[in-house]
């Protein structure tokens, strides 16, 4: 981003306007000091032509003027315009140093920082500037650097990520407690009896992501994972994922789309297979809060010794991000959405209408700690009745989870996270009425290059 103009001509005329009586002070006119006076006569007016560069290489030469406000003012500007911002980044910490306040100045080191690629450092700045009103054209150019800092951040960098997980954990109602609940959706077999396990569990995930454009960019990913239940074999569960997405950055906000395969076994049934698509378009509202409208689609294949049941999955709904402007630490998420399960045949208890809401807040308390706490309420409404013989009346199923997980980075590439979750479960058939506690303690490496 190019120098502006204005900026340059306010502090140029406040340089103008001390220059000769500093110089006086400093005795740059005593008849010891005549080729001084006639270097920084020099560098003024190369300063006044535009000639930044000339101008630095004549005040490195009055480099025992180090310390005065007018002289580090005028070499910080020259170095600036010079290309060494490391020297004016300096200069501007001099005269910082004894007028904290100095707006212009640290307008000039914003830019400095700006030009070192210290986006965070310069994004405090910007706004350190902007909360105090300045006037409407700074106001403007402060905008403009703080956009071109927001996409610079937002700009896809190509990298590859290899994580492996373990955790163990325990459940007091294991009958409900895989996570086919939340994946897919129903839950195991009653008659498969087992009041509470330890399980414990392992993963790998391998991630590769492709700079397209600057501000475009392509995920290939693909994990392996694997579950045990000590009292619940029933409940050991085998699950391979691989996935593409694609995501892009928008003028004011960005685009994805996700499509993933995966396969499931677990030792009782309910042995599955399918495919998910999603697209999403988070758009800012402001600069504290995001929309996100997103589509879901998926087709799964249930398989057992028995039959085979294939069912289709849409979800529609919407996410709504807000960052408190008094508690920047903290991310509100509101997520609202309505779907349908349906079959690819008639006449089955699969089909079915689900609407969920939930709330959740991550709070971030340091750099290597965070929180996260989620509830969400699910309703479940079968349009067929559920096992016609026994129940001729539709199910209907409400279910209320709540969840607080700590994330603990103890280095770049290792991380704890404890959890606890509680779920609640009530249905017209009391079959599916039930709750259930589980804790779990995952422990994460991850290398990235």
């Amino acid at each position: 981003m190019s120098n502006n103009n204005k900026t340059s001509n306010m502090i140029r005329n406040s340089v103008k306007t001390a220059l000769f009586m500093t110089v006086s002070v400093m005795g740059v006119y005593s008849q010891a000091a005549n080729s001084n006076e006639e270097i920084w006569q020099s560098a003024y007016q190369h300063f006044q032509s535009g000639n930044t560069s000339a101008c630095y290489q004549d005040l490195l030469a009055l480099d025992y003027l180090i310390g005065d406000i007018t002289y580090d003012k005028l070499l910080g500007i020259c170095a600036q315009g010079a290309g060494k911002n490391d020297v004016a980044l300096l200069a501007y910490n001099r005269i910082l140093a004894q007028q904290n306040n100095n707006a212009e100045i640290r307008l000039e080191r914003a830019r400095v920082f700006y030009n070192l690629n210290m986006h965070q450092e310069a994004k405090k700045e910007f706004q350190w500037l902007l909360d105090r009103n300045p006037p409407q054209g700074a106001a403007l150019t402060i905008e403009r650097y703080l956009d071109s800092i927001n996409r610079k951040r937002l700009s896809v960098k190509p990298f590859t990520r290899l994580r492996i997980s373990t955790s163990l954990g325990q459940d007091d109602n294991v009958n409900r407690a895989t996570e086919l609940d939340e994946f897919l959706g129903f839950t195991l077999n009653d008659n498969s009896r087992a009041t509470s396990s330890a399980y414990y569990g392992v993963g790998l995930t391998a991630e590769r992501n492709f700079k397209l454009t600057n501000l475009s960019g392509l995920k290939l990913s693909t994990s392996l994972s694997n579950k045990s239940y000590q009292d619940a074999e029933f409940a050991n569960q085998e699950l391979i994922l691989a996935g593409i997405g694609y995501k892009t950055f928008t003028t004011n906000g960005s685009l994805k789309y996700d499509l993933f395969a995966y396969r499931q076994k677990v030792d009782s049934d309910f042995n599955s297979r399918g495919a998910f698509f999603m697209a999403a378009y988070s758009k800012n509202l402001s600069k504290q809060t995001s929309l996100m409208p997103y589509l879901r689609g998926g087709a799964i294949r249930y398989a057992d010794e028995i039959a085979v049941k294939d069912v289709n999955q849409y979800t529609v709904g919407a996410r709504l991000n807000h960052i408190p402007s008094s508690s920047k630490s903290s991310l509100y998420s509101l997520d609202i959405s309505i779907g349908r399960d349906y079959p690819l045949f008639t006449d089955s208890n699969f089909e079915t209408d689900f609407g969920t809401i939930s709330l959740s807040q991550k709070h971030r308390f340091s750099k290597s700690l965070s929180s996260n706490v989620k509830v969400q309420y699910k309703q479940y409404e079968y349009d067929m009745p559920f096992f016609a013989n026994s129940f001729p009346e539709a199910r209907d199923d409400d279910s209320l989870l709540a969840s607080a997980s700590v994330n603990w980075n103890v280095s770049d590439n290792f991380s704890l996270t404890p959890q606890l979750s509680y779920r609640e479960n009530t249905s017209n058939v009391d079959l599916y009425s039930y709750d259930r506690w589980f804790a779990e303690i995952s422990a994460n490496y991850q290398w990235i290059w």
